[in-house]
C-alpha cells in the first residue's frame, strides 16, 4: 500500500528531516510531496515531535471545543437571513487578508507557481492513499477536479475547503466538482474544531460522500502550547490510524 502525503503552507523542515518526522509520527513509511522550495523558503530545524501532551490541555480541551462550536452556533443563526451578503464581502476580505498574510495561497492561484506545485503531486500518483494537510489539501482538491488522476481513498486533515473564498478560487464549477468527487472513491476529512485553518470543517455539507472525524489534536509546539494545527498531531490521532 502507498501513502502519499503532501505538506500545507510556509516553510518547513529539509525534506528527508520532515518526511522522517512523519513517518515517526504515523508509523508507517510514506512518499512525501515536498513543495516549500518551490516557494523560495530555506529548511529550518526541526523540534522535537514526541514532546508529551500537558494534563491541563487534556482536560480543558472539551470545554473550548463546546464553547467554540455554541458560539459558532449562535453567529451563524444570527447572521443567517443575510448570509448571502456576509459571504460574499467574507470572500473579498478573506482574499486581501490571506493574500497579505499567506503569500503561499497568493502565488499558488495568481503568481505562476500553480503547475509547478501540481507537477510534484503528480509525480506521487499512483497512490492508494493520499494525506494532504491544510494548503496540500488544496493543491490535492485542485489536481483532482483537473480528472487527470484518481486516488483510492484520500484524507484531508486540518483542510481548508469548506472556506467560500478557497473554493472560488479553485472554480470549482458543477462539472469540476463532479470530476473532483469522481476521483475519489472514500474521502475522510479531519479535523479538530479548535484548529482556526479548517473553521468550516464540516466538509460534508460542501462535497457529497465527505466523512468529517472530529478528533483532538494534542501536538504541544517549541513552546510548550498546544498546536491544534500540527500535521505530526493529526498523523498521530487514532482515527487517522484507523482511516488507513
Amino acid at each position: 500500500m502507498k501513502i502519499a502525503l503532501i505538506h500545507g503552507l510556509s516553510s518547513k523542515p529539509a525534506f528527508e528531516t520532515l518526511k522522517a518526522s512523519c513517518e515517526k509520527s504515523i508509523g508507517r513509511p510514506i512518499t512525501l510531496v515536498y513543495w516549500a522550495d518551490l516557494m523560495g523558503y530555506k529548511s529550518y530545524p526541526d523540534f522535537d515531535a514526541s514532546k508529551p501532551y500537558s494534563t491541563w490541555e487534556k482536560l480543558i480541551s472539551p470545554i473550548r471545543g463546546v464553547i467554540r462550536r455554541s458560539f459558532k452556533e449562535v453567529v451563524e443563526t444570527s447572521l443567517n437571513p443575510f448570509y448571502g451578503w456576509v459571504s460574499k464581502r467574507t470572500n473579498e476580505l478573506s482574499l486581501k487578508i490571506y493574500g497579505n498574510f499567506l503569500p503561499d495561497l497568493d502565488r499558488y492561484f495568481n503568481h505562476g507557481y500553480r503547475e509547478a506545485v501540481k507537477d510534484r503531486l503528480r509525480k506521487a500518483f499512483p497512490c492508494d492513499i493520499l494525506i494532504a494537510h491544510s494548503m496540500g489539501a488544496i493543491i490535492a482538491a485542485d489536481l483532482l477536479a483537473d480528472g487527470t488522476h484518481r486516488v483510492t481513498k484520500l484524507i484531508t486533515i486540518g483542510a481548508p475547503l469548506g472556506l467560500g473564498f478557497i473554493k472560488e478560487q479553485l472554480d470549482l464549477t458543477y462539472a469540476r466538482h463532479e470530476t473532483l468527487r469522481r476521483a475519489i472513491r472514500t474521502w475522510i476529512n479531519i479535523y479538530d474544531p479548535l484548529d482556526a485553518v479548517s473553521l468550516d470543517h464540516d466538509l460534508s455539507d460542501e462535497f457529497t460522500g465527505v466523512k468529517d472525524i472530529r478528533v483532538r489534536n494534542l501536538q504541544i509546539d517549541e513552546t510548550g502550547a498546544r498546536h491544534y494545527h500540527s500535521l505530526y498531531g493529526y498523523l498521530k490521532t487514532p482515527e487517522l490510524q484507523a482511516a488507513i
